[in-house]
């Protein structure tokens, strides 16, 4: 299948495939080292019922927050270094209040990347920049 999505937080970065995940730390280069006890399910992340039950689509950090899609929707999570933290409360909610151009991000995106105060999402062969504030 692939890695459906992949989200780096300090020195840990997670590769998430279908219902399941592995834990990774890292150095500034090279591949790093599965931590002990991985794959692991990504059910213990406690996602609201049905959310990433088949995979998650693309995953992005921003500072103490994390952001995973699936489909249509996406969640917002406060967390830490390490962990699966916590759902904010309202989500899951659905894709469309981010306010991107009629049609793109419909039925989900497929990736998702910071670069500086920019961050790009990527649906099929198109990509919209969003600046984000301070």
């Amino acid at each position: 299948m692939g890695v459906g999505a992949a989200l780096y937080s300090g020195s840990k970065t997670y590769f998430f495939d279908g219902d399941r995940y592995v834990r990774v730390t890292r150095g500034e280069t090279g591949p790093g080292t599965v931590d002990a006890g991985y794959p692991a399910d990504i059910s213990i992340w406690g996602w609201p019922a049905g959310f990433g039950q088949f995979g998650i689509d693309a995953a992005l950090s921003s500072g103490s927050k994390a952001y995973f899609f699936d489909g249509a929707r996406y969640i917002r999570v406060t967390r830490g270094e390490t962990g699966p933290g916590t759902v904010d409360a309202g989500y899951p909610a659905d894709i469309s209040i981010w306010g991107w151009p009629a049609g793109f991000g419909e039925s989900g995106i497929d990736a998702a990347l910071n670069s500086g105060s920019k961050t790009y999402f990527f649906d099929g062969d198109r990509y919209v920049r969003v600046t984000r504030g301070e």
